[in-house]
């Protein structure tokens, strides 16, 4: 049990030394990895054992906790997909903002030398 309480602080340093250097979001990343530690922590706890395992009608407490565990990850990715579906939304208008910009500057090219830029 120690052990396993260990890893999950071995983890939660590991992340924290990731967002301390700029390669994970805080705003995104949290309510999710809070998760995981909590179902980390209450791994043994008697809750999982006494109500959570009967209702979601599992007969070991295990597949509760892998039953969560999945639920999280599939929550997380669907967290991922949304924010990854934005910025391609964003890619686009800038694409075409930039492509805008760039035929109304060769129109006025254009009509002011007559030839078109080279």
């Amino acid at each position: 049990m120690l052990l396993r309480k260990l890893i999950i602080v071995a983890l939660a340093l590991v992340l924290w030394l990731l967002y301390r250097r700029g390669l994970i979001r805080v705003d995104i990343t949290t309510p999710w990895l809070i998760g995981f530690v909590l179902l980390g922590f209450f791994y043994d706890h008697p809750l999982i054992d006494n109500w959570l395992t009967p209702t979601l009608g599992v007969s070991f407490p295990i597949y509760a906790i892998l039953l969560l565990s999945v639920g999280l990850l599939l929550a997380l990715v669907t967290s991922i997909l949304v924010m990854a579906s934005r910025i391609h939304v964003r890619g686009i208008a800038l694409a075409r903002r930039l492509a805008g910009t760039a035929l109304h500057d060769q129109a006025r090219h254009l009509a002011a030398h007559g030839s078109p830029p080279c």
